[in-house]
């Protein structure tokens, strides 16, 4: 369903998975019982995911082919809190919580820490051109991939800001969210002065961009602001289910909500179903995403993108 507000279209979700369009096929399960998901990430062959096991109290990094669904482990005895994905041409990224961001070769090796943690750890992480980026406890960090100091490239200075920042690094900028403040920042790759790039924004959350604009979930909305120009944010797609994950891909987002993962049109906020899960991944051609609570139920899916 969409409508027209300020002579923009408006799409929103009132369709669950099982109403999926008939040409949408059925998402295949590539695993299962492996863990409960603490990240997934994806590249042209192969889906990442990062799994716990409550019963030996392991975190394990798994390699999920996306054609035949082999499944390798690349790391294993890791802290049982683990969180976030991040891929390169070479390794898989990952955060072992108040610990390290640790790294592992793709094809297989040792795992080696990249930077330390303190307490103050970050949700999600980004990887691009050699550099590792962050977001906790109300600063902007980054760190060399190949493993290095950690480097503030904002301090926010604020203690209240502690959970929830997520972190997007583009051209132009690296974006990150404060749901606290209900902000939207941008301060240049390299650091230096931040700007509030959208204000008042109902806790945002997930942070994704590309060439021309930025997109965050926002309350129950996917916004949209241009990088350039004095345009205000506005929304992009609107659910009646909570919105629980981003990720953007060519022409479409990909936004996973409890009622299952819906591919947005980026030019019009055109909604369509394409599979379920809470955590949402693009790699090629294909729609990664994981669904379950427990480490018994949950699954990794793929969808075509």
């Amino acid at each position: 369903m969409r409508f027209d507000v300020e002579g923009k279209w408006l799409a929103i979700a009132v369709m669950a998975c099982g109403q999926k369009a008939p040409e949408q096929p059925e998402p295949r399960t590539l695993a299962s019982q492996q863990g409960v998901s603490g990240g997934i990430c994806a590249d042209a062959h192969a889906a990442y995911w990062i799994v716990y096991r409550d019963t030996d109290q392991e975190g394990r990094v798994l390699r999920v082919d996306g054609h035949t669904g082999r499944l390798t482990v690349l790391a294993d005895r890791q802290p049982r809190a683990m969180r976030g994905c991040a891929v390169d041409e070479t390794h898989v990224y990952w955060i072992n919580l108040g610990s390290a961001i640790m790294r592992v070769p793709k094809d297989g090796g040792p795992a080696e820490q990249v930077t330390g943690l303190d307490s103050d750890s970050p949700d999600n992480l980004v990887v691009r051109a050699g550099v590792v980026y962050w977001a906790a406890g109300g600063n902007a960090m980054r760190a060399p991939a190949g493993g290095g100091d950690a480097i503030v490239a904002f301090r926010h200075g604020r203690e209240d800001i502690r959970v929830g920042s997520q972190i997007a690094v583009g051209s132009t900028g690296i974006f990150w969210t404060e749901p606290i403040r209900g902000e939207v920042l941008r301060i240049p790759p390299s650091g230096g002065a931040p700007e509030v790039f959208a204000s008042s924004e109902t806790t945002p959350q997930s942070v994704a961009v590309d060439d021309a604009n930025v997109y965050w979930l926002a309350g129950s909305a996917v916004r949209i602001r241009r990088k350039v120009g004095g345009a205000p944010a506005r929304d992009l797609f609107s659910s009646d289910a909570p919105l629980l994950a981003l990720a953007e891909s060519g022409r479409h987002l990909y936004v996973a909500t409890s009622q299952g993962v819906h591919r947005i049109a980026k030019a019009d906020g055109a909604a369509q179903c394409v599979s379920r899960g809470n955590l949402v991944a693009i790699g090629g051609g294909t729609v990664y995403s994981s669904r379950g609570s427990t480490a018994s139920s949950v699954e990794l899916l793929a969808a075509p993108r």
